[in-house]
């Protein structure tokens, strides 16, 4: 077993050349190691995210460094920490530091010898986050719980995934991105890291779907390029356009190069946006829900009514009653009742609820073309 220290710790964060950019990553890391022991004293301190593997997005600036990735970390311990203590150390730490820095917990049997009843951490089958965690992330100080995860074949990981990446991204933008009816409006880097993160999201549940899913941006680049260009589900002006805009997005996210991307207004940007997830998002609910869609209320008539989202939490009953009951109770998530069907009353889990919200916020945020039309006429 492994042990970590995290004193002067030293990193190179980015794919950028840049020692002053390293050092200032390494100064607040350092500070969040600190942090943590005296306030959590956690066995193992883990980072996950981007800047795990070294491909976090840093822009320097007039002020100076300006950091858009945040800093995923995790506190390994056996006993509950309080959401509120988290929040709220995270929260003194993302202020000092200028950046966005999230302290969670997870447990050491997590790592050790995960249930399938927790589909986060489940290895059958692995979801991205254990994936993700397994082979992108990296142990700041402690117990080396990562190398105790099982190895895992990325053309195992469940398909499900592919668009739940979609959906949480749409949600993230909703937060970040501000004023979208202004045409003139230029874009600031926060707000293209987020609209990139929806491109690249877009990447990734392709990915998922061909089986080809890795946790390196640069990588993930590279295997998408070798297979969209040959895909004969869209068509060659769609691969051209959808083409850059994702290669455009991973070369911002990786370098904070957007030469492409200086004279593109917000709302237009955004809109391009639109119709490149609009087509990826259709793909991926007919691979994985298999059914198609005219407009959101169609959507979510099916998707709610779809064995699938049950599937997705892979809990220890072929019972839909037994199966809601156990995820409501265990996992403490709220739940709605949904209508009949095949003769039993069906517990929806809040988050498919939520997805559907998100879907029709998402493309109602759009007034310059027909798209949101298309989710939103119930004709």
């Amino acid at each position: 077993m492994v042990i970590h220290f995290g004193n002067n710790l030293m990193g190179k964060w980015t794919l950028i050349d840049d020692n002053k950019i390293d050092k200032h990553i390494d100064n607040i890391i350092n500070d969040v190691i600190s942090e943590t022991k005296i306030h959590l004293n956690p066995s193992a301190l883990i980072l996950s995210g981007s800047f795990g593997y070294g491909e976090g997005t840093v822009v320097k600036n007039r002020n100076g460094i300006e950091i858009l990735s945040d800093l995923d970390m995790t506190i390994v311990v056996d006993q509950q920490v309080s959401r509120d203590k988290l929040h709220s150390l995270s929260s003194d730490l993302s202020i000092k530091h200028n950046c966005d820095i999230t302290i969670g917990r997870t447990t050491p049997s997590n790592h050790i010898n995960p249930s399938k009843n927790n589909p986060g951490w489940s290895n059958n089958p692995p979801s991205t986050n254990i994936y993700n965690r397994k082979y992108g992330a990296k142990v700041l100080y402690g117990i080396d719980y990562i190398d105790m995860i099982q190895q895992i074949n990325p053309k195992n990981i469940r398909k499900v995934d592919a668009p739940r990446a979609l959906f949480n991204r749409m949600g993230e933008s909703l937060i970040h991105i501000k004023d979208i009816e202004n045409k003139d409006k230029k874009i600031s880097n926060k707000e293209l890291f987020w609209l990139t993160k929806i491109l690249i999201s877009c990447m990734d549940s392709y990915l998922i779907l061909n089986n080809s899913y890795h946790y390196s941006y640069k990588k993930k680049l590279s295997l998408f390029n070798s297979l969209f260009l040959e895909d004969s589900y869209f068509s060659s002006s769609e691969i051209k356009e959808f083409h850059r805009l994702i290669n455009d997005a991973v070369i911002f996210k990786l370098y904070s190069e957007k030469e492409n991307l200086k004279k593109e207004k917000l709302s237009n940007y955004r809109n391009r946006i639109q119709f490149c997830l609009d087509k990826f998002l259709r793909l991926t609910i007919d691979q994985v829900f298999d059914f198609k869609y005219n407009n959101y209320f169609d959507f979510k008539y099916k998707y709610l009514r779809s064995q699938a989202i049950y599937e997705w939490h892979r809990l220890p009953s072929k019972s839909v009653l037994v199966q809601n009951f156990y995820y409501n109770l265990q996992l403490r998530k709220k739940s709605f009742i949904s209508p009949k069907n095949q003769g039993f009353l069906r517990l929806l889990p809040l988050p498919h609820i939520m997805y559907t919200i998100v879907l029709t916020s998402f493309f109602n945020n759009f007034n310059d073309n027909d798209l949101n039309k298309r989710y939103l006429d119930s004709s």
